[in-house]
């Protein structure tokens, strides 16, 4: 079951091919907590062809990769 809004092409491709990356394993961090990361059995994933993202605890994000913010910081430089 995927608890966040993706419903693009993506989410009919099997698992390993999907563009969903994880933004945040395993941990949440919100006002209520002092803007602190805190463990949690939910990990935040973002489909990066609609940019749908929300938690979920399925077990499946075991075989997505992290989202590569250094990469990403360095592409808006480069203007891609």
């Amino acid at each position: 079951m995927v608890s966040f809004g993706c419903h693009c092409e993506e989410r009919k491709k099997p698992v390993d091919d999907r563009q969903w990356r994880i933004m945040a394993y395993k941990s949440r961090c919100s006002a209520f907590d002092g803007y602190r990361t805190l463990a949690s059995d939910y990990s935040r994933v973002m489909c990066l062809v609609c940019g749908a993202s929300g938690r979920t605890k399925a077990k499946f994000v075991n075989s997505l990769h992290m989202y590569d913010f250094d990469k990403r910081f360095d592409d808006q430089i480069k203007g891609k």
